[in-house]
């Protein structure tokens, strides 16, 4: 089966606040 573990991150950096999406993909 496969699972879809999604993760918000909010990053601060030299030009603000900057938000990434991690998508990890497990088979």
């Amino acid at each position: 089966s496969k699972t879809a573990d999604i993760e918000k991150i909010l990053v601060y950096g030299a030009h603000g606040p900057v938000r990434l999406d991690i998508v990890l993909i497990q088979n």
